[in-house]
């Protein structure tokens, strides 16, 4: 491929991953490596409202351009305000074209980052070689897809750019007042940092999820023999479940409200984290922090954790109805057959292996 800025650092750049929290983490390696690249240039992100305050913790973005998903989504889907939300949707495009993008790069490869990398009015605007949902349209630089991992995906557009091909851990700033606060809540509960393990039960999907019982043996579990607490987190929606499961295992405490910036501190302080496929296991991974992975329906090798300390438990291992089970990934009443047979023996192991290292 042909150099796409020879003789200059293009000004600003756009990049489009609107969400979810967990592609946010495998697009920013590349970002980061596209900055080192373009020391000098300004590189805005355009993402969702409810995952912006991830992207503060990342120390080299010049900036954020925040679409108010939450507010915009309801109006474009009611006839009677549509129009606003069409309004809202002009106004957002008005101010990427304030800053005169030289280049926009398309991770989402779906509709509407399409629509906004066109509108932007970049004059380069690199995307994947995909025809998923008509995003090829709308770029003018297009980038051969692999199977490999989504990491590693996301580092063909930052090697088009002339960036680095190996990616690096990213940079995650942890604010300090973030750090403060989860340290008085350790406190609050006689904990101290490293001395407990930090489950995340909840995810988007009901598919990839393991048996509430199956957690309460495992945190038990490794509280007897290792006397390690439990820290249960929780997204929007997940505290009921959560604060049941709190009150079937003894020692096991909730985490605080769901905050971006707390999650990071929680999972900074933890001696380790466990998780399904989901923004938290990614974040802990991005941190630094041991993690194990529980997966069923979607592909470790695509979407695992990346990043060492790590262990994959893999129920879906071999599954015909795998595939089957990822599309059916939105439906409230899913479930994965393969992830509800999974041992907590089997998840405690892959947890003491990380306990011998760490």
């Amino acid at each position: 491929m042909r150099k796409l800025f020879p003789n200059f650092h293009p000004y600003n750049m756009l990049v489009l991953r609107l969400g979810s929290l967990g592609d946010l983490l495998h697009v920013l390696p590349a970002v980061q490596a596209i900055q080192r690249h373009f020391p000098k240039t300004k590189i805005h992100w355009a993402v969702d409202d409810r995952h912006a305050r991830l992207l503060e913790m990342a120390p080299e973005l010049e900036g954020l351009v925040v679409f108010e998903r939450k507010r915009v989504t309801p109006m474009l889907s009611s006839l009677a305000n549509f129009w606003k939300g069409v309004g809202a949707v002009r106004d957002f495009i008005r101010r990427l074209r304030s800053f005169r993008f030289v280049a926009s790069l398309d991770f989402h490869a779906r509709l509407r980052s399409g629509f906004f990398s066109f509108f932007s009015g970049a004059r380069v605007r690199l995307g994947y070689r995909t025809l998923s949902e008509g995003n090829y349209l709308f770029n003018n630089v297009h980038v051969p897809t692999s199977d490999g991992h989504a990491i590693e995906r996301h580092m063909k557009l930052a090697q088009a750019c002339g960036a680095d091909h190996e990616p690096q851990r990213p940079k995650l700033v942890v604010p300090t007042k973030a750090l403060e606060e989860i340290d008085d809540f350790l406190a609050h509960h006689d904990l101290q940092a490293e001395r407990f393990v930090f489950v995340h039960p909840g995810c988007s999907t009901g598919v990839k999820q393991w048996p509430m019982e199956h957690w309460a043996t495992l945190m038990q579990q490794l509280h007897e023999r290792h006397e390690l607490r439990s820290v249960v987190g929780h997204g929007p929606g997940e505290e009921e479940s959560a604060q049941e499961l709190v009150h079937h295992v003894p020692g096991a405490i909730l985490a605080p409200e769901p905050d971006l910036h707390g999650l990071a501190a929680l999972c900074k302080r933890a001696k380790l984290a466990v998780a399904p496929d989901t923004g938290p296991l990614h974040v802990a991974a991005a941190l630094g922090t041991p993690v194990v992975g529980l997966y069923g329906p979607t592909r470790p090798e695509q979407y695992g954790p990346y990043w060492e300390p790590c262990r994959v438990v893999d129920a879906g291992a071999g599954c015909p109805d795998r595939t089957r089970c990822y599309k059916r990934r939105h439906q409230e009443d899913a479930r994965c057959d393969c992830l509800a047979k999974l041992s907590p023996d089997t998840v405690r192991t892959a947890c003491e292996d990380l306990l011998k290292i760490s």
